[in-house]
C-alpha cells in the first residue's frame, strides 16, 4: 500500500542575522496499512554499497534481542519471518507502539536521509498517544534530539490482519531547514538505499521501528520502511519566535 497524501504547511522563518533560512513544515498522513505492509522480494536485496534497493515494504522481524527474519532475504531468513509473522497473527498479537527515526545511522540503509529541524505535533487513532522522547545519542549534525513515538492503550493496538487498517490514520508534523535538511546527498549517499527517493517537495523514504505483542508485553520487534508523498505546500510567514512558541507549547 502506498502512503496516503500529506497535507503540508510551509513556514518561512527569518534568522537573526538577516539572512533568510527557509523552514518548511510538512504534515504527513499515513495509516496502519502502510505500517503493516510486507513486500517479499529477495531479488531486490542489495545495492552495490550493501543497502536495500526497495524503499517501501522491506521488513524484518525478530525477538526483542535480535532480528532473524527478513522479507528481502531467502532461505532461513525468509522462513523465520513467515514463521514469526504467522505466529503473531494466529495468536492475535497486535502492533502496540512504533517510532519514526530521522536520525541517520542504521535507518540510512533503509533509504532514509531526511534531517528534521523540529518534530512539532501529530495524531493517531482513538486509544493512541504520541510522545516525543529524547535520544541518548542523537546523530552528529542533527537539529533535534527528540523523536516521535506512538503508544497504544491496552486493547487499541493494530490487529495484524484486520480489514480496517487503511482507516487507522496517523499524522506527524515536522519542520525542516531547507539549507540543512539531509544527512547526505539524497539519492546518492554511501550508507543507504541509493535508489530511495528523498525530496522534501516530492516525497520522503521513512524508516520505522515497532513492537508487537499481547496484554502481557512485547514479544517481537518489527521494522521497515515506507514512502510519504506531500501535497502542494501552503505557505505561511512566521518569525523565529513562532517556532520557539511551538517548542514551548509542545514541551
Amino acid at each position: 500500500m502506498k502512503t496516503k497524501l500529506m497535507t503540508i504547511c510551509a513556514v518561512v522563518a527569518l534568522v537573526a542575522t538577516g539572512v533568510q533560512a527557509a523552514i518548511v513544515q510538512y504534515t504527513y498522513t499515513f495509516t496502519g496499512a502502510d505500517l503493516i505492509n510486507n513486500v517479499f522480494d529477495s531479488t531486490a536485496r542489495y545495492s552495490t554499497d550493501g543497502s536495500l534497493k526497495v524503499h517501501e515494504g522491506m521488513r524484518q522481524i525478530g525477538t526483542l534481542s535480535s532480528y532473524t527474519g527478513a522479507t528481502f532475504l531467502s532461505g532461513g531468513y525468509l522462513t523465520d519471518f513467515n514463521t514469526k509473522w504467522n505466529t503473531a497473527v494466529t495468536n492475535g498479537y497486535t502492533l502496540n507502539s512504533f517510532f519514526l527515526s530521522g536520525n541517520n545511522g542504521y535507518s540510512g540503509q533503509w533509504g532514509e536521509d531526511y534531517k528534521p529541524y523540529q518534530w512539532i505535533s501529530g495524531t493517531g487513532p482513538e486509544g493512541w498517544t504520541l510522545q516525543f522522547p529524547t535520544r541518548t545519542s542523537p546523530a552528529s549534525g542533527s537539529h533535534t534530539d527528540q523523536y516521535p513515538l506512538w503508544v497504544a492503550d491496552e486493547g487499541c493496538g493494530l490487529v495484524l490482519n484486520a480489514s480496517n487498517l487503511a482507516s487507522m490514520v496517523f499524522t506527524i508534523t515536522a519542520a525542516f531547514d531547507t539549507d540543512d535538511a539531509w544527512y547526505g546527498n539524497p539519492n546518492n549517499y554511501l550508507y543507504g538505499c541509493n535508489t530511495a527517493p528523498n525530496n522534501l517537495a516530492e516525497g520522503l523514504t521513512m524508516y520505522f521501528g515497532s513492537y508487537i505483542g499481547d496484554e502481557n508485553g512485547d514479544i517481537y520487534r518489527y521494522i521497515g520502511n515506507m514512502y510519504a508523498v506531500p501535497e502542494p505546500a501552503t505557505m505561511l510567514l512566521v518569525g523565529l519566535g513562532g517556532l520557539a512558541l511551538l517548542r514551548k507549547r509542545r514541551g
